[in-house]
């Protein structure tokens, strides 16, 4: 038998060769923010409006690592994705550390040894820019400390590559994240994809 998920029609497959899968697409509980919506494929999107997103119901006892893809991230001006774990932006134990390499091959850094958000590294620098990126967090249902990394691209042309890591210091159990955008500004569109992987 091929290797899963290499299926043929009609096959029938075992509780451990479907738990073998990797990825499993989550489709939130509810999400709220202005121009918010879940849409037919379990995507949280964002239309217009409101610098805020709050997602409810996306971590639980079913996986214990979660991969958030983030796509067609716009704003009304130069902006960076941060997220927070919970249903705000309080607190000061996110931890975290970003780098950049531009195009020239020049390194830059930042962080913060403690926020009520991790900047995620998904930047626009105008209101046509189109940006995406890739957020894994590691435990954040379970009862320790969460750990993230990130990789995002910035729309500016002298800055590719974009790094963060960092780690929630707290033993807190969470079910939601929020978003937020860095600065006076707010979505003009965002397409969030949220999968589980053990």
């Amino acid at each position: 038998m091929a290797t899963p998920p290499d299926f043929t029609a009609g096959q029938v497959l075992t509780a451990a060769q479907m738990n073998a899968v990797g990825l499993w697409k989550i489709t939130p509980t509810s999400v709220s923010g202005t121009g918010a919506s879940i849409n037919a494929n379990g995507d949280v999107v964002v239309s217009s409006g409101g610098a805020n997103l709050t997602v409810n119901g996306v971590f639980s006892t079913d996986y214990k690592n979660y991969r958030i893809l983030v796509s067609d991230f716009k704003a009304s001006g130069a902006s960076s994705i941060q997220l927070s774990m919970g249903t705000s932006a309080t607190g000061t134990s996110h931890k975290w550390a970003a780098v950049f390499v531009s195009s020239a091959g020049v390194v830059n850094g930042t962080g913060s040894a403690g926020a009520a958000f991790f900047d995620c590294s998904i930047i626009t620098r105008s209101t046509t820019d189109s940006a995406g990126g890739e957020i894994v967090l590691f435990s954040p249902f379970e009862s320790i400390e969460t750990s993230v990394v990130c990789s995002g691209s910035d729309s500016d042309n002298g800055s590719i590559m974009r790094q963060m890591s960092g780690r929630l210091i707290n033993n807190t159990s969470y079910t939601a994240c929020f978003f937020t955008l860095l600065g006076a500004v707010t979505f003009t569109s965002v397409r969030v994809s949220f999968y589980g992987f053990n």
